[in-house]
């Protein structure tokens, strides 16, 4: 269930991306000199690139979707170009590897956890019955 949360949350975000007019939010500053466009553009990638490293087992495949989801992020800066009202941003590209970065790692941190806790698990339950 929670890959299908993932291509829905995919979906949902790269329609976002490719919408053909401004949102507005590009216009907020927020302190320290930090917009709020560039601040979403890192948290929607890294809410789209935590989830793989959970889901997926082989390295090779998790690459695979990893690279998926920075190509994303660029092309939807070079598409951005083409689009009305939109263009395109060398810090949001940025913003947008940023995120995709920070979600992975937090994934496979995640996944380091949860491995370990099925790794006690296991191993408490085999001692239980020996």
């Amino acid at each position: 269930i929670l890959a299908l949360l993932w291509l829905l949350l995919v979906a949902a975000l790269t329609l976002l991306l490719f919408m053909p007019f401004a949102l507005g939010h590009d216009q907020i500053h927020l302190p320290f000199g930090l917009e709020l466009d560039e601040l979403l553009h890192v948290a929607f990638f890294a809410a789209i690139s935590w989830v793989p490293p959970l889901v997926v087992r082989s390295r090779s495949v998790l690459g695979l979707v990893i690279l998926c989801l920075v190509l994303l992020g660029v092309f939807s800066e070079i598409f951005q170009l083409g689009i009305p009202h939109r263009r395109f941003s060398e810090v949001d590209l940025a913003a947008n590897m940023l995120g995709c970065a920070a979600g992975t790692m937090a994934g496979l941190v995640l996944r380091r956890l949860v491995f370990k806790r099925m790794l006690r698990r296991n191993k408490q339950s085999r001692d239980e019955a020996g």
